[in-house]
């Protein structure tokens, strides 16, 4: 049976110590903007943000989490206040540039927390340098972008995209993403943020996304992973859960009920509980 057992020990809320920004060069083009939070301590959770966010996604999640871990919330090439290169925007350049983050950082293995986007690119992370990762937890994941019924209106609109990019078509996507409100102040940097993106970032992002294909080598993986997931959610459907499910073989899902794509904007104190025991199981276990 393809499922792993978790020890759930939750631990009452820390304060969150002060973010610090800061931004390490991977290559001659690319200088990644992060936040980190408990810096120091040995276990490293890496955070990777959904398509047209940044690091800020996971501000509400890493002011919950203790300061007993490590935590990095990088901005990705061409979102936030990264460096925007007019090309390399495929999940596998997006890889090797974390992979040389941790390098430069002295870092050897993290556990991934994706969000859709992020999550498909933990995924590359995972397939390409198995040995740089803990486990995964991956937020609203898909198994492929491409079947979805959606994405080919969304490409044209993508597309259609000039500088600078229309607030309007940026609002209707980010709340596209969530069925339960967050709050207002919330949404507004998180749209602000995605107007850090120029036309070509959407449009070399969105063009890698759909051609990417990592569903088959998944099975290779055999360190934890933990699913989190919205039943509510329009965009990564529960078809993707099931066949992420038989592909990886060591892995869980957790269905959060009436809860959309951006579920840890949805419910952040639940998510943040579920990586904390999915970080207990990862410490009581056996590499």
């Amino acid at each position: 049976m393809k499922s792993i057992l978790f020890s759930w020990l939750l631990f009452c809320a820390t304060m969150g110590q002060q973010l610090h920004a800061q931004s390490i060069p991977v290559s001659t083009q690319v200088q990644l903007d992060f936040r980190e939070k408990g810096k120091g301590n040995p276990t490293t959770i890496l955070f990777l943000h959904g398509f047209s966010d940044s690091w800020f996604s996971y501000s509400e999640i890493l002011d919950k989490l203790p300061r007993k871990y490590h935590s990095i919330a990088l901005s990705l090439r061409g979102h936030g206040d990264s460096p925007k290169p007019p090309t390399g925007y495929s999940p596998d350049d997006m890889a090797k540039d974390i992979v040389h983050f941790l390098n430069k950082r002295g870092i050897d293995k993290v556990i991934v927390v994706g969000h859709s986007m992020g999550s498909t690119v933990a995924m590359q992370l995972a397939i390409r340098y198995p040995e740089r990762t803990h486990a995964l937890i991956l937020l609203a994941a898909f198994a492929t972008f491409n079947d979805k019924t959606f994405m080919p209106s969304f490409v044209e609109a993508i597309e259609q995209l000039k500088d600078p990019v229309d607030i309007n078509f940026i609002k209707e996507f980010q709340e596209s993403t969530i069925l339960k409100p967050v709050p207002p102040a919330f949404m507004k940097n998180v749209i602000n943020e995605s107007r850090k993106l120029t036309a070509s970032v959407w449009k070399e992002t969105i063009q890698s996304l759909i051609k990417a294909d990592y569903e088959n080598r998944l099975s290779a993986y055999t360190k934890p992973v933990l699913l989190i997931w919205g039943d509510a959610d329009q965009m990564a459907l529960e078809d993707d859960q099931q066949r992420l499910l038989k592909a990886f073989p060591n892995v869980r899902l957790l269905r959060y009920e009436s809860i959309g794509h951006a579920v840890h904007w949805e419910a952040p104190d639940r998510v943040a509980r579920d990586i904390k025991g999915f970080l207990e199981f990862i410490q009581s276990s056996p590499e």
